[in-house]
């Protein structure tokens, strides 16, 4: 029960910098733990940082994730996606990239984590992502072994 009901309210703000809020007072009782990170002076506020150490911001201050919605990468075709940031998300394929930009979550085909995970690995390119200097480019439709499927290519702008 507790590690759904965190869960449920941390799924979607990984990699956002958002704050989240969870009863300090229900949660440590309902984990029968002492959570540590739930500090009496704030309440309960904590952010998904505290959690993990290991984060790295992906997406550009200021964006608000939550008035965003998914978006498939189809409905870009023969456009351009300047790139304000990217999370990534555990689902039943496996760990996937999420594009932010046009005000939109956009799901990027597996593929494409690997290239995704080295941007984050790497500062200089993280810090360019973060600047706003990635676009998505070309993207088009094309005929895979399993169907159909959108592709797309990386610029630097």
């Amino acid at each position: 029960m507790c590690v759904q009901l965190v869960s449920k309210h941390i799924k979607n703000f990984i990699g956002s910098g958002r704050r989240v809020r969870l009863p300090a007072v229900d949660l440590p009782q309902l984990c029968g733990i002492n959570l540590g990170i739930l500090s009496r002076k704030e309440g309960y506020m904590f952010s998904f940082e505290d959690l993990n150490t290991n984060s790295k911001k992906t997406i550009k201050d200021g964006i608000k994730l939550d008035s965003m919605n998914f978006v498939p990468l189809k409905d870009f075709i023969g456009k351009e996606i300047p790139v304000d940031g990217f999370f990534f998300t555990d689902g039943k394929y496996g760990k996937q990239a999420v594009v932010v930009g046009c005000n939109a979550k956009i799901n990027v085909p597996k593929r494409f984590t690997d290239d995704f995970l080295k941007i984050r690995d790497d500062k200089d390119a993280l810090d360019q992502v973060i600047a706003g200097k990635l676009v998505l480019t070309n993207i088009r439709e094309i005929e895979a072994k399993n169907g159909k499927t959108v592709t797309f290519d990386y610029k630097t702008v």
